[in-house]
């Protein structure tokens, strides 16, 4: 498992870093807004971009490497279907406590 891990990481890094030089503009001349204005960035802020870029999607990748891993697809009620029904049941319940709460502070305050 280790060594699928480590590829699938090396592998979806070097894949988001060239995603990244293909969907981030040219350093030179960055375009901001309708008002046409053009911002200049420096190759090192360019490069800390690629690399954040690349390091978000490397983790994602990882996290779905092991969860694919870790739970087997199973017609049970264990596996991989009822930790995603659960997981899917758990934001429900979070985003509906966080707008019943909102609503009651902006109602009341």
């Amino acid at each position: 498992m280790e060594k699928l891990l480590i590829k699938g990481a090396v592998y979806s890094f070097l894949l988001a870093l060239l995603a990244g030089l293909v969907l981030f503009p040219d350093p030179a001349a960055v375009k901001s807004g309708w008002s046409g204005a053009l911002r200049v960035w420096s190759y090192s802020e360019y490069i800390m971009r690629l690399i954040r870029f690349a390091s978000l999607i490397c983790l994602i990748t990882l996290a779905v490497l092991w969860l694919k891993n870790r739970f087997v697809w199973t017609g049970q009620k264990t596996g991989f279907g009822e930790f995603m029904r659960g997981v899917v049941i758990s934001f429900v319940i979070v985003l509906l406590a966080i707008l019943a709460f909102s609503f009651i502070i902006s109602t009341f305050l």
